[in-house]
């Protein structure tokens, strides 16, 4: 990907996180897969637990992460939604065996370390890559990319102020 394909946000803390996590996934459909990106403990389950809740509808539903189960899936109004976190495994193949392909048809997905099946990540994406800002403890930059641009022209002109085209 390169720089047309790329957004960057700044987040001052955890509260803007969330926000962001919830105006993002406004925009979201089936067949969206998010492929969530980010040393541990960056915010990754934040993020995708806010925007979990925001799509179900449900400010108080649990999202416990999906480290041990491989993935979490849930019902939402607008579509099934799976939480995977692929940290465990060693090789895409692993995925079939648990019926992955059938599971996901429809689905909006939030895949926490997405480079362990990058072999069979549709080309259309979407990468929200979160990183510290070194400068301020709470502060992140969130960055997304994505050869959908459609999505990307979506998302640019939700948060025009915010956007910092890279």
């Amino acid at each position: 990907m390169n720089k047309s394909d790329t957004l960057i946000f700044t987040i001052k803390n955890q509260e803007e996180m969330t926000q962001f996590a919830c105006d993002f996934s406004r925009l979201l459909s089936p067949n969206h897969f998010i492929a969530m990106q980010g040393e541990v403990g960056v915010g990754k389950s934040t993020f995708v637990r806010a925007a979990i809740q925001f799509l179900c509808q449900e400010p108080d539903l649990i999202v416990p992460s999906p480290t041990f189960t491989l993935f979490q899936q849930y019902d939402a109004p607008i579509a099934s939604i799976i939480h995977a976190d692929f940290y465990r495994l060693s090789s895409p193949e692993e995925v079939e065996d648990l019926g992955w392909f059938d599971l996901i048809q429809d689905a909006i997905l939030f895949v926490e370390w997405p480079e362990n099946i990058a072999d069979i990540m549709p080309e259309t994406h979407i990468s929200v890559k979160i990183v510290d800002d070194p400068d301020f403890f709470d502060a992140r930059e969130i960055v997304i990319q994505t050869k959908d641009m459609a999505f990307l022209n979506l998302l640019s002109n939700k948060f025009p102020t915010q956007n910092e085209n890279a």
